[in-house]
């Protein structure tokens, strides 16, 4: 895996919402470059059904990364990638800027997982058995 990646929101979401094994998580990601865009922050943080204890959790996790402005560049790639993958905005923007930054785009978002696109590589993070 290379040295950067990117968290789409889901999975920071399914983290909040102990999903995800944490401790897993984090040694997993512990020595990579961390990064968010920042959709990502926007959508993760404004979210109508987030608790006050969720977004304590995820504004910590937050201040351990790098959120990524919409710049000029990761909008010109944003254009391309829903012109020829026609996804959603959100999505589109943060696949590019795991584009932009060379990183590993880390999402469950199964479009993203299927789409073929030069230069994108995304991984899933495995989520916890459901609990009955």
């Amino acid at each position: 895996m290379k040295k950067k990646v990117v968290f789409d929101s889901n999975i920071l979401i399914s983290l909040a919402n102990n999903e995800i094994d944490t401790a897993r998580f984090i040694e997993m990601f512990r020595k990579k470059r961390k990064y968010v865009s920042l959709i990502t922050q926007i959508e993760i943080l404004s979210g109508p059904d987030i608790s006050a204890e969720e977004r304590y959790f995820l504004a910590g996790f937050l201040s351990e990364c790098t959120i990524v402005p919409i710049r000029r560049n990761i909008i010109a790639e944003t254009i391309r990638f829903r012109q020829t993958r026609r996804r959603k905005l959100p999505d589109s923007i943060i696949a590019a800027t795991a584009v932009i930054l060379n990183a590993v785009l880390i999402s469950n978002d199964s479009h993203l997982l299927q789409v073929k696109y030069p230069a994108l590589s995304v991984e899933s993070f495995e989520l916890l058995p459901a609990s009955s």
